[in-house]
């Protein structure tokens, strides 16, 4: 299955990439040459963690590359501007239950960050609200039982 991500996050996470395969990798094995310093490596906390440190990196870079080598960068260039929710724009929405408003951008899960206003598309409010236009309400189960919104403006930008 293809992973949905906007340009900015395919661009993110290849930078990430690149710093980990760079100068992640550098770094690491700097640490570890300095703990093989300190002595016996089999009592050498120091050691220990370096390698763990090590460890977690090849495993991030391993997900990157494979997220990355079937990433489909979703753009809005080709969008019938019809007033719906899609992929990659954004929603004002109401939360009723509260009488608040939040706008989102719907985005790749691997950019999600909710206090940023990037809204997962695999999460449940973007699910509810993908494919409705200005003037529908949605509800949607939460852990804390149904939560209801309405939608007041899709922005194509």
């Amino acid at each position: 299955m293809r992973n949905p991500i906007t340009q900015q996050g395919y661009n993110d996470l290849l930078a990430e990439l690149n710093h980990r395969t760079s100068k992640g990798r550098l770094e690491i094995a700097d640490e570890i040459e300095t703990a093989r310093g300190h002595g016996d490596i089999i009592e050498n906390e120091e050691f220990d963690y370096a390698k763990d440190r090590q460890q977690s990196n090849e495993s991030r870079i391993s997900y990157l590359k494979n997220f990355l080598s079937s990433a489909e960068i979703m753009t809005n260039y080709n969008l019938a501007r019809d007033g719906r929710v899609v992929f990659g724009v954004r929603a004002k929405l109401l939360n009723c239950d509260k009488d608040t408003q939040h706008t989102y951008r719907v985005v790749g899960e691997t950019e999600s960050d909710i206090p940023n206003g990037k809204l997962s598309y695999k999460s449940p409010l973007a699910r509810a609200i993908l494919g409705t236009s200005a003037g529908e309400t949605v509800e949607f189960e939460t852990p804390k039982g149904v939560s209801y919104y309405e939608v007041l403006d899709v922005l194509y930008d």
